[in-house]
């Protein structure tokens, strides 16, 4: 099939080639199990029938979790022992701390807001991860 796919792109049928690079993806990822909705328990026991009966568990767990009312006794507070301020971690990283982050950064993970996945800048030449870098301490400065 990538033969019959590389051949209707030379010839300029973008749109066959496409159709068959989609029938090549649903057969490749067709063993993966499909997604199927959670039914929560609702308060009286039984399982919810619907997405607003899920949506409503939940509204009430977060509700009831969220405005949870604690005291605090405050004399507690002053017999905790302070640490002292470590003014270290304040500093930018240096090239060694970034790199060494970089790198331990794991692969195949979901990309993030860039949607830039970390393979691909663990893989830039040093001058590119370099300015990356220096926007990173800029960053850090100003804020």
């Amino acid at each position: 099939e990538a033969k019959e796919i590389h051949q209707l792109c030379k010839g300029g049928d973008t749109f066959q080639a496409w159709k068959s690079m989609k029938r090549l993806a649903t057969n490749y990822s067709s063993h993966h199990k499909k997604a199927h909705t959670m039914a929560m328990r609702l308060a009286n026991g039984e399982l919810a029938q619907n997405a607003t009966q899920n949506v409503d568990t939940f509204a009430s767990h977060f509700s009831k979790i969220l405005n949870l009312q604690k005291t605090v006794d405050k004399h507690a507070i002053e017999e905790l022992e302070r640490k002292p301020i470590q003014w270290q971690l304040a500093d930018p990283p240096t090239w060694n701390e970034f790199y060494i982050a970089l790198q331990g950064m794991q692969n195949n993970k979901a990309a993030g807001q860039n949607d830039i996945p970390i393979e691909a800048i663990k893989v830039l030449p040093p001058h590119l991860l370099k300015q990356i870098f220096n926007y990173i301490i800029k960053f850090w400065k100003r804020n």
